[in-house]
């Protein structure tokens, strides 16, 4: 197995004493078992993170993030591993749309730079912005009062397994909902990512199901908006604690319970609007909306603090 740059892996070692084994899970898994020979012994010093401590000197240090260590007496079976990585799949990046105009230092457009290809088309006018950095034409401007909406061709993730979504907004009124990113179905959204009129309040929410009149699981921020300024958003759906979460500028603002029976979505996913696959679209975001990306799994709360500082 190669390491994967960039990426957050969970780690967990384990050395069994009485079997005299050491074993290494990634993500919950073992990946590699062999037989310690020799006989054990004690280690006096200090335990260090992000380095070794050898002979009175520090070296291999770690170039990276780590976050969440965890040390027990004893040895964990792998029940117990997959456990305290959470029982979710390991994190991957299904949308990344950077949407840099054509004046920024490398233009993106409307392409998809998570590899998957899951390029969005737009059907409206629409206009190349500032970006959050202030550079020229460096995010996609999105006309409510023209309709513009932005999708891709199919979905982007499971909607009935964790996902996270993340984007930068700017909200210019707070009039009705307007819908940043949604993934669609027949009726209600697999997800709605976005602001609520009634609350006043940035929106993750999950229906019980598309049809009918479902039951929604929402995660609120704290306060309201400010329009006219950049805000980071992030919601996290996590299948194996059956909750959703929401992230404002990097910081947890609430977690609620999901869907006791999550569902996919199976239309495309909308970056501007909400609608259905039946072809209505509604809830235009009106705004400005930046560097939107979609992940299988649940990102880790670092990580989202690092898209937001960014």
């Amino acid at each position: 197995m190669t390491n994967d740059v960039g990426r957050w892996t969970h780690l967990t070692a384990v050395y069994d004493a009485v079997a005299s084994r050491m074993s290494l899970y990634v993500n919950g898994k073992p990946v590699s078992s062999i037989t310690r020979t020799g006989t054990p012994w004690q280690a006096n010093g200090p335990m260090t993170v992000g380095c070794a401590l050898y002979a009175g000197a520090l070296g291999d240090h770690l170039t990276g993030s780590v976050s969440g260590i965890r040390v027990w007496r004893g040895a964990l079976a792998a029940s117990e591993v997959a456990a305290v990585h959470g029982g979710n799949p390991a994190v991957k990046l299904e949308g990344m749309w950077p949407l840099d105009g054509p004046a920024s230092d490398t233009p993106t457009y409307l392409t998809d730079w998570s590899g998957n290809g899951r390029d969005l088309t737009i059907t409206g006018p629409y206009a190349w912005t500032r970006d959050r950095g202030f550079g020229r034409d460096g995010a996609l401007g999105l006309e409510l009062s023209e309709g513009s909406c932005a999708e891709t061709s199919g979905p982007a993730v499971r909607t009935d397994a964790s996902f996270t979504v993340s984007a930068w907004v700017v909200l210019d009124q707070t009039t009705g909902h307007h819908s940043v990113v949604t993934q669609i179905a027949t009726g209600a959204p697999g997800f709605f990512f976005g602001y609520n009129p009634g609350p006043d309040r940035w929106h993750f929410g999950m229906p019980s199901a598309s049809g009918g009149t479902p039951t929604w699981h929402i995660a609120e921020s704290q306060q309201a908006p400010e329009l006219g300024k950049w805000t980071h958003l992030a919601g996290v759906y996590d299948l194996a604690k059956g909750k959703v979460r929401l992230y404002v500028d990097g910081v947890l603002q609430d977690e609620q319970d999901g869907p006791s029976s999550p569902w996919m979505a199976s239309g495309p996913t909308l970056v501007g609007c909400n609608g259905n696959v039946g072809g209505t679209r509604n809830s235009r975001l009106g705004g400005v909306v930046d560097d939107v990306r979609l992940w299988t799994s649940t990102v880790d709360p670092d990580r989202i603090a690092d898209l937001a500082a960014g």
